[in-house]
């Protein structure tokens, strides 16, 4: 759920860029990706040189219309500029456009209709919004237009959590994707991993890497992958999926590694996993579920003060007050003598910025011990 949530926003503005964008300009930023691809552009032929004037100095050279004037080079000699030949603009040779660009093209320009129905449709998502869309993907069915309309409809309702009614639409943009098939492909598995056909999302994602090597959802469709793999009963596979791209961290990826981990009895990894997500990672989406399948681990060692301290600073960072409040309590009813007045100062600070009553305590009290080094002595907290 988090992922989509992360990707919506995005996916969302990159279909309404695709659809308002002119064809020209997206043609160019495609075919820059492949230099067979390029499209050569004609220079414009050399300015003449200006006529000899009156106040010329008799001896000059003059300069004759359509050549280019140069310095007057030692005798014997020829400047480099001089020696090399011009040819006509006209017997430059045109790279012919490759049938992508040419598909790309006859795509935009088509869905110059497409473009305010799907605008509709991905801002209301009403009902008469869908079926405007729905009969233009039916009457361009095989073509560009046609695919890039039915990956509207699809993803509009994967925006509505409606992804049985998304997986018909975004089957039938596969046809003809095109630069598009790794999205489509993404939120098809998704839609088939949330409507429990987990058997039908191992099999659409699963070659996802080598299909689209290139795409940015790779790490997300391998978490897919791995939770339909899960679903599955196959721990071991989603662990060898997963661990190789663990790196750079994302609470997501982690979960799902931690909860194969747990499914396949490697009961420290699965603690050392999801505690990492809960105790560095506490405001992701993540962080909560990663603590509840923690507690269902048959052997889990109690959590260190560091830990602790380092979940409640992440959550005052993140400026979740309320929850940062509830971690600096239970870290200083669990803190030694010398550690307390500093929980009880964070806390203190905590109640403060969530607007909850203040501590029956005298901070001051608190700063003073901790400035003279006291070791106890203070009064514990309430709120």
């Amino acid at each position: 759920m988090s992922r989509l949530a992360h990707h919506s926003r995005g996916f969302c503005t990159l279909l309404l860029v695709l659809l308002m964008a002119g064809a020209a300009q997206t043609i160019r930023l495609h075919a820059q990706d492949d230099p067979l691809n390029q499209i050569h552009v004609t220079p414009p032929p050399p300015k003449p040189a200006a006529r000899a004037t009156a106040n010329s100095k008799p001896g000059s050279k003059t300069s004759h219309p359509g050549k280019t004037q140069t310095s007057t080079a030692p005798a014997g000699k020829k400047s480099a500029s001089s020696a090399g030949t011009h040819h006509p603009a006209s017997t430059r040779k045109h790279r012919t456009i490759s049938p992508r660009v040419q598909r790309m093209r006859q795509a935009f320009v088509a869905s110059a209709s497409l473009r305010p129905m799907a605008q509709q449709l991905l801002q209301d998502r009403s009902l008469p919004a869908y079926t405007g869309v729905e009969a233009y993907a039916r009457s361009h069915a095989k073509e560009d237009a046609g695919a890039l309309a039915w990956l509207v409809v699809g993803y509009a309702h994967v925006l509505d959590r409606d992804y049985a009614k998304a997986i018909d639409p975004l089957t039938r943009a596969k046809v003809h994707a095109g630069d598009l098939g790794d999205y489509v492909a993404y939120y098809l598995g998704t839609s088939y991993l949330q409507t429990g056909r987990a058997a039908e999302a191992v099999s659409n994602l699963a070659d996802f890497a080598k299909a689209h090597p290139d795409s940015l959802l790779v790490r997300d469709a391998a978490v897919n992958y791995a939770d339909a793999l899960l679903l599955e009963g196959q721990a071991a596979e989603a662990i060898a999926l997963l661990e190789p791209i663990r790196l750079p961290l994302r609470s997501d990826l982690q979960f799902a590694l931690g909860r194969a981990y747990a499914a396949s009895g490697q009961t420290a990894k699965a603690a050392e996993t999801l505690g990492n997500i809960y105790y560095t990672m506490p405001a992701s989406a993540e962080a909560d579920a990663a603590y509840a399948e923690l507690k269902k681990l048959p052997s889990l060692p109690p959590a260190t003060p560091a830990q602790r301290k380092t979940r409640a600073d992440l959550l005052m960072k993140a400026k979740r007050y309320n929850d940062a409040t509830d971690e600096y309590r239970d870290l200083a009813s669990h803190a030694t003598a010398e550690g307390r007045p500093a929980a009880e100062l964070a806390l203190a600070d905590a109640l403060h910025r969530s607007g909850r009553p203040p501590l029956r305590i005298r901070v001051s009290r608190i700063a003073a011990a901790m400035s003279m080094g006291a070791p106890g002595g203070v009064p514990s907290s309430s709120a």
